[in-house]
């Protein structure tokens, strides 16, 4: 099946997880999951595990999530907040 689905759609970017991209950023999971949840321009999941049970992963295009962060981390310069992150 896999065979089949990269001869018609081609090879896909590899998604990334809250988390890791959380890491990357240097802020926690949780801050980082509240401000895309609620922001209504914030990259939305490509792909959920998981279900509705308490166990659920969701997965990101992480150039879309980047992109997002750049700007969020603007907002908040021109704001005059405080800004802790590894990445500008």
């Amino acid at each position: 099946m896999s065979f089949n689905r990269n001869i018609w759609d081609g090879n896909r970017k590899p998604l990334r997880t809250l988390k890791e991209l959380a890491e990357e950023f240097g802020v926690t999971f949780t801050s980082l999951s509240k401000r895309m949840h609620n922001d209504p321009d914030g990259p939305r999941p490509k792909y959920y595990t998981g279900g509705g049970g308490p166990v659920r992963n969701t997965w990101h295009d992480p150039d879309q999530v980047r992109a997002w962060w750049k700007l969020e981390v603007q907002r908040a310069i021109q704001k005059g907040k405080p800004v802790k992150t590894n990445q500008l």
